[in-house]
């Protein structure tokens, strides 16, 4: 969802009726915010699940990653200005948004996909 509202607003320059591209601007915006999100809480809650013993360390590592990402987004975004143009600058991040989604998809392992009974949970906290 941000990475198809990301390209979105890349390519958003192209609509040339003011009222087409505000409506258009503030729903992809909303889109990423949704997939914003969407994000925050599945990471906290795989933090969580996974690391339970050590929720806080983890945590505090997210958090972490989640500032310096929004202390060098702006910084990396203007070098990349610099050299591109807006459309292709929102295209490349949009790009890192889908690299980052295929690297979840092969390595948060698919036993986190599935709802697990009580017994099971009980058996998961002993080790």
């Amino acid at each position: 969802m941000m990475a198809v509202s990301t390209a979105g607003l890349g390519l958003i320059a192209h609509v040339k009726n003011q009222r087409s591209f505000l409506i258009l601007a503030v729903s992809l915006r909303f889109g990423q915010g949704v997939g914003d999100i969407i994000v925050q809480i599945t990471t906290f809650s795989l933090i969580t699940s996974i690391f339970y013993k050590d929720i806080m360390r983890y945590i505090g590592y997210l958090e972490i990653a989640a500032g310096v990402g929004l202390g060098m987004g702006p910084t990396i975004g203007s070098a990349l200005f610099n050299f591109f143009d807006y459309e292709q600058t929102m295209i490349f991040f949009s790009g890192l948004l889908v690299l980052g989604f295929v690297v979840c998809w092969l390595f948060i392992p698919s036993i986190l996909n599935h709802t697990i009974s009580e017994e099971e949970l009980k058996e998961l906290k002993k080790q």
